[in-house]
């Protein structure tokens, strides 16, 4: 599971001096989405998706090429509009757009729902800038423009957002080098403190470093320590009930496990996963049968920051005295070096 957003956004300068008049409106309670399409049949449903809690917010149909959404958020959020899944993903609309208590205008094109036109909070107009610099950007591209972009808008809300996106994927160093170029104002907002938490909190762990304590409730409630494990050689594994590659590697972590769990191993897991229900229908799902824990911030807990978590799976395999042995060892990997441990172990 990577940290990605594909989009492909513009505003046109028609669009825009259309919508002026409604820049100005007053704060409101509620959000209003007022929306015009093209191409797009009556009846179309249409959803209002959160891809943070990956979660469906509310839905609409459009009727003589217009759609309507109202509703309230706690804050300044980024939602998704978008047509029902389907097994080919060219044939599914969707664009993303940032949502606050106020009205936002939308104009889309079925096919085209990526470069539909929306006039909003002001953050939508820089992630669009953004977005038409890194169009068609390989992945390696476009984490060198956006570090770019962030240096020179030191003062827009999304440079502030992006950094804290992608703090555990530029790393500490890169991260601290940006984060001191933000405005001040800036670095006081959610987006700034989120920052300023994983700078406090990440200790770039490698081969041959001492582990930090991770202490956290387990599906029962009840609190499991990393450390409390001292003496046994353990595997903390990082995943989410979302993660395929997670579900693909369970199979292999039982067998290991089962193998080795009565001669001083243990694996200690901790979950990305912000809904409980999904992460305990993963554990039954797939037997998981090893400590595995939570504190359901996903990427913003605490253990994820202080590891410097940038993707699922990942793990530690950690010796008896609390040393980091290896980084990242799935498959055969895996079993090849707990062959190793053990039976040096016998001998």
């Amino acid at each position: 599971m990577k940290k990605t957003i594909f989009v492909n956004l513009f505003l046109t300068t028609a669009f825009l001096a259309s919508t002026l008049l409604f820049c100005n409106s007053q704060s409101q309670s509620k959000f209003e989405i007022i929306g015009k399409t093209q191409g797009l049949k009556d009846s179309t449903l249409l959803y209002l998706f959160d891809p943070e809690n990956e979660k469906f917010i509310d839905s609409t149909f459009v009727l003589s090429d217009s759609f309507y959404f109202r509703g309230s958020v706690g804050g300044l959020s980024m939602y998704m509009i978008q047509t029902k899944f389907t097994e080919d993903p060219k044939s599914m609309n969707y664009k993303i757009l940032w949502i606050d208590n106020s009205k936002i205008y939308f104009e889309g094109k079925a096919g085209d729902f990526r470069n539909s036109k929306i006039i909003g909070h002001e953050i939508q107009q820089q992630f669009d800038e953004l977005v038409q610099l890194t169009n068609n950007k390989k992945h390696s591209e476009r984490q060198v423009i956006e570090q770019e972009f962030i240096k020179e808008h030191p003062n827009y809300l999304y440079s502030a957002f992006l950094l804290s996106f992608y703090t555990t994927t530029y790393g500490k160093d890169k991260t601290k080098e940006l984060f001191d170029l933000l405005d001040p104002k800036l670095k006081k907002t959610a987006y700034g403190k989120k920052i300023q938490s994983y700078l406090k909190l990440n200790q770039k762990f490698e081969i041959g470093n001492k582990i930090a304590e991770i202490k956290l409730n387990d599906l029962k409630g009840e609190s499991r320590s990393l450390l409390s494990l001292k003496g046994k050689h353990v595997l903390l594994e990082f995943w989410s009930s979302s993660c395929g590659a997670c579900k693909f590697e369970n199979p292999n972590l039982r067998k290991v496990y089962n193998q080795y769990k009565n001669k001083g191993f243990e694996i200690f897991a901790v979950t990305l996963d912000k809904n409980k229900k999904k992460w305990q229908n993963a554990v039954e799902a797939d037997s998981i049968n090893w400590i595995t824990v939570s504190d359901l911030k996903g990427e913003n807990g605490e253990a994820v920051l202080t590891y410097g978590i940038n993707g699922t799976p990942a793990n530690y395999l950690i010796d008896k005295n609390g040393i980091i042995l290896a980084k990242d060892l799935r498959g055969e990997d895996l079993r090849k070096k707990m062959e190793e441990i053990f039976d040096i172990k016998k001998k």
